[in-house]
Formats: structure tokens, sequence, C-alpha cells
């Protein structure tokens, strides 16, 4: 009896000792990284609202912010790997970093520098003709058109239309 209670009271420790969760996440640090920089037109000025794009060649996995006042930007958490990352502005010819390695905790650095280029938005025309008009102003509420060989096609006994609002 005493060894029989010695094995339960050992297999109850040992269930217990598998059902506390182990907290691995102390042990864990970063996984990620970062790439910021700054935009700047030829004169050195930065631009505002600039999108910054960086592309992972392995996964092709696209994160995009927009340039802050004075024209800095910051992509955070980036899966590590090698990035692609490109800076467009509205007026200005696009820019763009190849091959940029981002490592855990790294916060890799890419500036660009937009030189102004001109830009001539084409003219866009919107055509519409008007259809059948459903809009009745003085109809409330939810309206379906129920024809009669839909009814007619329904699987219910009596082909009644009151037998599909019951329902």
């Amino acid at each position: 009896m005493r060894h029989f209670r010695q094995l339960a009271i050992a297999l109850w420790a040992l269930a217990g000792a598998a059902v506390v969760p182990v907290n691995n996440a102390s042990a864990q640090g970063p996984t990620t990284g970062a790439i910021s920089g700054i935009v700047t037109d030829s004169s050195g000025a930065g631009l505002e609202g600039a999108t910054i794009t960086a592309v992972n060649q392995a996964t092709g996995y696209r994160q995009s912010t927009q340039t802050r006042r004075g024209g800095n930007y910051t992509l955070q958490a980036l899966e590590t790997g090698t990035y692609n990352v490109s800076a467009r502005l509205i007026g200005y010819r696009p820019e763009s970093r190849n091959d940029l390695v981002v490592r855990v905790t790294q916060n890799v650095r890419a500036n660009f520098q937009l030189s102004r280029q001109a830009v001539q938005l084409n003219e866009l025309v919107t055509t519409a003709s008007r259809g059948v008009a459903d809009f009745n102003p003085s109809r409330q509420g939810a309206q379906s058109r129920v024809s009669d060989s839909l009814v007619r096609r329904l699987p219910n006994l009596t082909r009644n239309i009151t037998d599909l609002i019951q329902t």
C-alpha cells in the first residue's frame, strides 16, 4: 500500500509538471529589423508625403509608409532578408535601392534624393447611361421581386407564395 501511495504521488507530481506552462518568451529577443532614412529633393529640402515601399525579395512581402515632415521615414518590424526599397512622389522621378540586407535588430539606412520630373496628366472622361430607375422615393424597407416561375420551381409542397413568406 505504501508503494502504491508513493507511486500515485509521483504520477500526480509528474502530471502537474506537464501542465505548468513554460514561458519561452523571456528567452526570445527581437526577430526583426528596420529600414529608415530621409527623402530630399535636389536642393536638399526634405519631401513630405513621399511613398516608401520595401519588398522582400524572397517572400514578396510588401510594406509601405509615407515620409513625415522633413522627409524622414521608418519601416519597422521587417523580417530579416534582402529588400528592394523605392521612393515615389508625384512630380518627382522615382528612385530605388536594391539588395538592402536587413538583419535582426539592425536599422538599415537608405536615403533618397528625388529629382523633379515633368508630369502631364491625361484627361479622364467618365460617361454613364441612365438605366432602369429602381429608386422609388416613397417606398421604405427592403424589397425583393419573386417571379411566378421562380415560385413554381421552388421545392415546396403547395407552390404557394404564402408558404415562402411564413418561413
